[in-house]
């Protein structure tokens, strides 16, 4: 069997990054790599927060769970708050029934 051509293959992707040169493209270079690590700090901050999640549910586990579905909005596109409050507006309208059958003392079950 021929030998693998990485003796120790990466755990993870990698991302390259090649920059040209000249002072004009190296504070363009700046901004890129300030965007890739507001982008890498928004996963980080998003991950965090689902394991903080699921570790609190798993503990104190909810009654009623109402899970907008966002995960295609990123933690900086407030420009997209519209769809973010219809998101909301569905997932809240979907366990209304839930929530007013708590209020009223039943449980439905």
């Amino acid at each position: 069997m021929p030998p693998h051509p990485h003796p120790h293959p990466a755990p993870h992707n990698r991302i390259g990054l090649a920059l040209g040169g000249g002072s004009a493209r190296g504070w363009a270079h700046i901004g890129v790599i300030r965007a890739l690590m507001l982008d890498v700090l928004a996963s980080s901050i998003n991950i965090m927060q689902v394991l903080i999640t699921r570790s609190r549910l798993a503990g104190e586990p909810a009654d009623i769970l109402m899970t907008p579905l966002l995960a295609d909005l990123g933690l900086m596109e407030f420009h997209r708050a519209s769809s973010a409050i219809d998101a909301g507006r569905r997932a809240a309208e979907e366990v209304l029934p839930q929530l007013l059958m708590r209020l009223n003392g039943t449980n439905g079950g």
